[in-house]
C-alpha cells in the first residue's frame, strides 16, 4: 500500500508578520492624506456652490426690489421708523433682518420665510411683518449657509449655548459673512454710518462688481465675545447690532477695517476655535485660501498670500482703489 505524504504547511515567521504589518501601515499612511484631500476638495466645491447661490440670490433680490438688502433692518429701508402703534418704542416695521434672512425666498426657502410672519398677536406693539426671531426660526439651520469644511459648526448646524449680545442662547450658525461695505452705508474711510443700506448695483459699486467682495467666510464659532465674554457665534439670522451678526468690516460691530481686516486661514486650535480665532475678521476653514463671492455673482479663491492692501481694495465698493497684481 502506498501512503501519501502530506506536505508540511509552513507558517509565517514573526519577522515576516511584522514586515507585512509595517507595509500595510505605510500604505494606510499614504492613503489617508489622499482620502482627506479628496474629501476636502469635495467639501470646498460645496462651499463654493453655496457662495455662488447666495451671490446669485442677492442679484435676484436686487432685480426684484431694485436695491440690495440692508446689512440689518427693514425692507423697504427706513420704513421701520414709520410708527403706527402710538407707542414711542413700537417702531418695528416689516420685514426686519440681515442679508441672509432677506435672501431666503431667493434660495428656495420661501416656506421658511413665510413661517416668520408676525401678525403681532404677542402684543409687542410693533407693526405686523416678517421677523427672524418668530417661532424660533433663528434656531433652524439652512444648509446653503453652512460650509461642510467648517469644523466649528456642530453636525446639526446649531450651537447651544452660544454668546449672542449679552446672553447665552441657542442659534443656527453660518460659515459665511456679508461684506458690510457692500450692504451698509459707509463713509469715505469705510466706517459704517448706517446698517439700513439701500445700495444698488452698479451705482454703489464704482470699483467694479468683479473687483468687489460681497460675501466671504468666517468660522461659525470664532473667538470670544469682546464685550460680554463667552464663545462668539456667527448667528445666521441674528437681528442685533453686535458682533454676533454674520458680517465683516463693520466698525459698529467691532470688526476691523482697512488692511488690518485681512483674513486668517485655519486658526489654531482648528477643531474648536477659541481665542485663536478672531471674530473681528474673516476666517477660512480651508488650507491656504479663503473663498469670496463677488458682486458679479462669481466666486473667487483667494490665496493666503494675498496682501492686506489688495484684500481691503476688494472689500471697498466705491473707493477708487486698485487691486494689486496678487488678485
Amino acid at each position: 500500500m502506498r501512503f501519501l505524504r502530506l506536505a508540511r504547511v509552513r507558517g509565517f515567521t514573526l519577522i515576516e508578520l511584522l514586515v507585512v504589518i509595517a507595509i500595510i501601515a505605510i500604505l494606510i499612511a499614504l492613503l489617508v492624506p489622499a482620502v482627506q484631500k479628496v474629501r476636502e476638495a469635495a467639501a470646498r466645491t460645496q462651499c463654493t456652490n453655496n457662495l455662488k447661490q447666495t451671490a446669485l440670490a442677492a442679484h435676484n433680490y436686487h432685480d426684484s426690489m431694485k436695491v440690495l438688502p440692508p446689512l440689518l433692518g427693514p425692507v423697504p429701508p427706513k420704513k421701520m421708523w414709520v410708527n403706527t402703534t402710538g407707542n414711542p418704542s413700537g417702531a418695528n416695521g416689516p420685514p426686519w433682518g440681515n442679508p441672509f434672512y432677506h435672501l431666503l425666498p431667493f434660495i428656495e426657502q420661501d416656506p421658511r420665510w413665510k413661517a416668520t410672519y408676525d401678525p403681532n398677536f404677542d402684543g409687542n406693539l410693533s407693526e405686523p411683518g416678517y421677523r427672524p426671531w418668530l417661532n424660533g426660526n433663528y434656531q433652524m439651520p439652512v444648509s446653503t449657509y453652512i460650509c461642510p469644511s467648517d469644523p466649528s459648526i456642530p453636525a446639526d448646524g446649531i450651537a447651544s449655548p452660544i454668546r449672542l449680545a449679552s446672553w447665552d442662547d441657542t442659534a443656527a450658525l453660518t460659515t459665511y459673512a456679508s461684506n458690510a461695505q457692500a450692504f451698509g452705508e459707509i463713509d469715505a474711510a469705510g466706517n459704517l454710518t448706517s446698517w439700513h443700506g439701500k445700495n444698488r448695483i452698479p451705482a454703489q459699486f464704482g470699483d467694479g462688481t468683479s473687483n468687489t467682495i460681497m460675501f466671504t467666510e468666517r468660522l461659525g464659532r470664532c473667538g470670544v465675545n469682546a464685550t460680554y465674554g463667552g464663545q462668539q457665534g456667527s448667528a445666521v439670522f441674528w437681528w442685533g447690532f453686535d458682533s454676533a451678526q454674520p458680517c465683516v468690516v463693520n466698525t459698529q460691530a467691532g470688526n476691523l477695517i482697512g488692511p488690518l481686516s485681512l483674513f486668517i486661514v485655519r486658526p489654531q486650535p482648528f477643531l474648536q476655535p477659541s481665542t485663536a480665532c478672531d471674530a473681528r475678521i474673516a476666517s477660512s476653514p480651508h488650507s491656504g485660501c479663503i473663498l469670496a463671492g463677488l458682486a458679479d455673482a462669481s466666486v473667487r479663491t483667494l490665496s493666503s498670500g494675498l496682501s492686506a492692501t489688495t484684500w481691503w481694495a476688494a472689500m471697498t465698493t466705491n473707493a477708487g482703489d486698485l487691486l494689486g497684481s496678487d488678485w
